[in-house]
């Protein structure tokens, strides 16, 4: 498993871009990938605001994000232009019962 972390981690730091998560109080600077929603994710409420973000759960667990890792319909992001995004899906993807990827979809 410490070998996909390490891939992603690898990726999002030569492609990624600095974000931040929200939970209430608790922010914490965290790597990203933010991509737009591929055309076949516009369906219901799914336009062309929202985004799929893809984060590594290495700077989280290094954080003051609670424990055990959930990122859940409610967090927010926070882009470095400043602009405010909700998380509404959340997929987090487990191999051997080790957290190795976190995929959202976040609109606003």
């Amino acid at each position: 498993m410490s070998g996909e972390i390490a891939a992603l981690d690898e990726a999002l730091r030569r492609a990624g871009e600095d974000i931040s998560l929200r939970r209430g109080a608790t922010t914490v600077p965290v790597r990203a990938r933010v991509m737009p929603v591929r055309p076949e994710q516009l369906a219901g409420n799914v336009d062309e605001t929202f985004c799929n973000v893809i984060l590594s759960p290495t700077q989280l667990n290094a954080s003051s994000w609670p424990t055990p890792i959930v990122i859940k319909k409610g967090d927010q992001i926070i882009e470095a232009s400043g602009k405010v995004r909700n998380v509404e899906f959340t997929t987090h993807i487990r191999v051997q019962n080790t957290l190795v990827r976190i995929e959202l979809l976040v609109g606003g």
